[in-house]
């Protein structure tokens, strides 16, 4: 009975979701595309245009910007500005 209990409570915390910041997730991405971000981005600007496609910009903690396109099919680019 001591077994199945741990293994329930060890499922169920498995399964609990960690909060990411927009921030967060706009720096990961800048990161995962190679380009050093750090942790946290600031100054986030994101539109949209008629055709579905997003574009945000942010500036990362060294202070170089970068531009992200998000086109309407879910492709990724990255690009320092």
């Amino acid at each position: 009975m001591k077994k199945l209990a741990i293994l329930v409570t060890g499922y169920l915390f498995s399964n609990i979701g960690f909060a990411v910041t927009p921030a967060q997730d706009v720096a990961a991405t800048i990161n995962l595309n190679g380009y050093a971000c750090g942790n946290n981005a600031s100054d986030i600007k994101e539109s949209k245009d008629g055709e579905g496609n997003t574009t945000i910009t942010a500036k990362c903690q060294d202070g170089k910007r970068y531009k992200i396109t998000i086109s309407n099919k879910g492709r990724v680019s990255v690009n320092p500005q």
